[in-house]
């Protein structure tokens, strides 16, 4: 037994690695009845993990866990250094388990928990994502006295900061702060991009400039971090602020503030799509477009040259609106428009429910292909003006205008377009 155990550490030592053979067969001296010793059986629960680079995390963990129950049943005297092993075996092989139980494990075994052994259980907790167990490896610690290294702080203020638990993280920072340490870039980057997330830019302000009277300084990556939080979620109206910051801080960093914008504008609005054109939110719109149509049509107080203008803006919020026109009313439009209106006509032909595949041709208006029937970057911006000309709120028209340009991929124009609604407020 002792000659297999010197073979396998000349292995480790020359290879870095060991194969699943070589384990294999030791653990069968074992359950044979070859007698093994403490160290001995510290090493081998050590080599199930990235020694055994040929073999998954799956089946690396599951070998562990049969040579311990092994250990166990043959009263093999087990110390804190082998549950130490199995959790950094646990560790290397991204295993997930429950900390709380592993404690509770121990307890049952008579076994004392030292500060690597907590320290440990937070990191696979917080590996997990379970900021509930990270956090309580963080009390029980507090609770036992252990002195936490700025690694460990560092770890639960990134931890809690992606788990928006924003004010524990920052009461962990002020410890930090507290005991005259200062923490890692990523730690204190992390958390301003957690008051980011949550467009709480005067707290996030604020805590930049704390930070600043103890010697915490910015640096340029810390600042796009931010960038980059509130244009992902959404926040873009900050950017202009932080853009402030920054020069205080002396970045210049104007054209990747623009870029960071546009992606702003981009994860507001690409949840919207016209596919689903008529529902609860714009079916109001729909049917007042429907009976001011209707009035243009049969009603007698519009003079000429105003009732075309008119029933050209309607006609194109018919098609901004996804609704097609009965064969019916077709008519009754082209002998009101005339067959010179050549613009009226195109449109007209856009609406057709023949055009549309409609299969009832006498229901007005009917719900078209949004795919086929919305207006054209172009037609949308000469809408606008038309609109504008008649005294017409355009607000919407415009946002659905930035969306339009955003999936033609064309951001020079969405960075003009940006510019002049923020000269219009």
């Amino acid at each position: 037994m002792d000659r297999c155990f010197y073979n396998l550490i000349e292995n480790v030592q020359i290879a870095n690695k060991i194969t699943r053979y070589e384990v294999d067969q030791l653990l069968k001296k074992i359950q044979e009845g070859e007698t093994v010793s403490s160290a001995q059986s510290l090493v081998l629960v050590l080599c199930c993990g990235s020694l055994l680079s040929e073999e998954r995390n799956e089946s690396r963990t599951a070998l562990v866990q049969e040579i311990f129950k092994c250990l166990e049943n043959l009263n093999i005297p087990l110390e804190i250094s082998h549950y130490n092993a199995l959790l950094r075996v646990y560790w290397e092989n991204e295993h997930r388990f429950s900390t709380t139980q592993f404690l509770a494990k121990l307890a049952s075994d008579g076994v004392q928990p030292n500060h690597f052994t907590y320290q440990q259980l937070l990191f696979c907790s917080a590996a997990n994502g379970d900021i509930k167990e990270t956090n309580n490896m963080f009390e029980c610690m507090k609770k036992e006295g252990l002195k936490m290294n700025q690694y460990v702080l560092d770890l639960l203020i990134i931890t809690n900061s992606k788990a928006d638990e924003l004010e524990l993280a920052t009461e962990i920072l002020d410890e930090t702060i507290r005991a005259k340490s200062k923490p890692s870039n990523l730690a204190f980057y992390t958390l301003l991009c957690g008051f980011a997330r949550k467009s709480d830019i005067d707290y996030l302000c604020q805590i930049i400039e704390t930070c600043k009277q103890k010697n915490i300084i910015m640096q340029e990556e810390g600042f796009i971090m931010i960038l980059q939080a509130l244009a992902n979620s959404g926040h873009g109206q900050h950017i202009k602020r932080m853009e402030k910051v920054m020069h205080q801080y002396g970045f210049f960093m104007d054209d990747l503030s623009k870029i960071f914008s546009l992606i702003s504008v981009t994860k507001q609005f690409e949840k919207f799509h016209r596919a689903e054109i008529i529902d609860d939110a714009n079916f109001a719109e729909c049917k007042n477009l429907a009976q001011s149509l209707n009035e243009l049509i049969y009603g007698s107080e519009f003079a000429s040259n105003q009732r075309q203008k008119m029933i050209l803006i309607i006609l194109k919020g018919f098609i901004n609106q996804g609704l097609s026109i009965s064969e019916r009313v077709e008519k009754k439009l082209t002998e009101l428009i005339g067959v010179t209106e050549t613009t009226h006509k195109s449109l007209l032909a856009r609406l057709s429910a023949r055009n549309l595949g409609s299969n009832d041709a006498n229901s007005a208006p009917l719900k078209g292909n949004a795919a086929e029937t919305h207006l054209s970057v172009k037609e949308l911006e000469e809408f606008i003006l038309e609109m504008e000309g008649v005294n017409m709120d355009v607000k919407e028209l415009k946002l659905q205008l930035i969306r339009s340009v955003i999936r033609s991929n064309d951001h020079a124009k969405v960075v003009v377009l940006l510019q002049k609604m923020q000269d219009e407020h």
